[in-house]
């Protein structure tokens, strides 16, 4: 008797069955390996971003943060006459807050310096406490990123200094405030960028905008406080009767920023001398963001020609509350 599996009327697959279903299974692996690998790019991709721009974000919250606890302790005071008699109530202030494009010889954007009780100090006896005031600024400037590194690195043979835009931060020491010089109002800003500390929160920040507003109620448009984004606390707080921003911090800023990738700076600078900016991301910014009713066409702009160039971008913006704002007109 023969057995089954022998039997001649068996069933089985034929050759061109079998090479079907071959050219079948490779293109089922051939599409789920297309998906795979689109996607593992897309993750790699988002995460590199991530990465990327980490240094950036965690530099705009340092920034949001600090300004948010920006003061002015602003008080009722007497205003004296002609005659030296007491002729008014007027708001006064022994601190300072300002911001604009021309406080920092070229600067990007904008810059800010206010007070803010950041318990900064040198003095041994000092450290612990809470509430200690400290001024402080932020700005973006083209410069050496080595610039605090120790001499030991920089002095070594074949080293070469590297360029990059940077958001430099100003915090002064609290024994070391000018604030109360009342000799020169503008003397305590500038000397806080030299017996300060001063050092870079990120790289490649090309440009930081600041812009004082009212509320979103009371001024959607935002060009009521700030047409110009200068914003000066003590500007004609003497004149009667005072302007509104004299002596009162802006109920709100908004802060933008962009951040560029570090390979993008890398292929934009190539060849040429590294002190000085790469010419397409200058002439991109200059010019830009002098009138707060540009704000968004300037942006626009800015955005558009880094797409032009395929340079990877964020842009970082918030509108901060100021706490310590109490608004009056």
């Amino acid at each position: 008797m023969i057995p089954p599996f022998f039997r001649p009327n068996k069933k089985a697959f034929s050759l061109l069955e079998v090479l079907v279903s071959m050219f079948i299974l490779t293109i089922i692996i051939w599409i789920s390996f297309t998906f795979i690998r689109a996607f593992s790019l897309g993750w790699s991709k988002a995460r590199s971003s991530t990465e990327m721009f980490r240094e950036a974000r965690t530099a705009f919250e340092i920034v949001t943060r600090k300004l948010s606890q920006a003061t002015l302790n602003t008080y009722w005071d007497y205003q004296l006459d002609e005659r030296g008699k007491p002729s008014r109530y007027v708001r006064a202030s022994d601190l300072h807050f300002l911001c604009g494009g021309s406080l920092v010889p070229g600067s990007s954007g904008h810059a800010i310096f206010f007070q803010a009780p950041e318990s900064f100090t040198m003095e041994t006896a000092h450290q612990g406490m809470n509430g200690l005031l400290n001024a402080v600024g932020f700005y973006v400037v083209y410069g050496r990123k080595d610039a605090n590194a120790p001499s030991l690195i920089t002095t070594r043979k074949g080293y070469k200094h590297q360029w990059r835009y940077l958001l430099e931060e100003v915090v002064q020491p609290t024994e070391n405030l000018l604030i109360y010089n009342t000799k020169n109002t503008q003397l305590w800003y500038t000397m806080a960028q030299e017996n300060g500390f001063v050092r870079p929160i990120a790289e490649n920040i090309i440009v930081l905008v600041i812009w004082p507003r009212l509320s979103s109620t009371a001024d959607p448009d935002g060009l009521t406080l700030a047409p110009n984004y200068q914003y000066d606390s003590r500007k004609e707080a003497d004149k009667i009767p005072q302007p509104p921003q004299a002596n009162q911090l802006p109920p709100t800023v908004q802060v933008t920023m962009l951040a560029v990738d570090e390979d993008s700076m890398i292929r934009l600078m190539g060849n040429q001398e590294p002190s000085t900016p790469p010419p397409l991301i200058h002439n991109l910014l200059e010019g830009r963001f002098t009138r707060a009713s540009m704000y968004h066409n300037d942006l626009q702009a800015i955005e558009d020609g880094l797409k032009k160039l395929k340079i990877p971008y964020h842009l970082f913006s918030a509108v901060v509350p100021l706490r310590g704002s109490k608004w009056s007109n």
